[in-house]
């Protein structure tokens, strides 16, 4: 079930922003750690999700938070990642 949704403009220094809780367990020097994270653009930690842009500027962000997985078709779309974060502060960092 769909819960919220935000949209923000980011700026993507160094093509990546990061969505995390307030207080990670990880940092980001540590989950870039294969080829493979590289390629698909996405990054996870205990606590923190990297997320690799094609831009080095401001970005369009849209961020949805479910309670299960969604259905949404991606068909569409070039690229698509899914993914989880425990948040256990409650808040994520800013």
């Amino acid at each position: 079930m769909h819960l919220e949704q935000y949209q923000y403009h980011l700026f993507a220094d160094y093509f990546q922003f990061y969505v995390e809780d307030e207080n990670p367990k990880d940092t980001t020097e540590h989950i870039w750690d294969d080829k493979r994270t590289t390629e698909i653009g996405l990054a996870l930690g205990k606590g923190i999700i990297a997320v690799g842009t094609e831009r080095n500027f401001t970005v369009p962000v849209s961020l949805e938070i479910h309670d299960s997985k969604p259905d949404d078709d991606f068909s569409m779309w070039d690229r698509v990642n899914e993914c989880s974060i425990d948040v256990p502060s409650g808040t994520l960092g800013r």
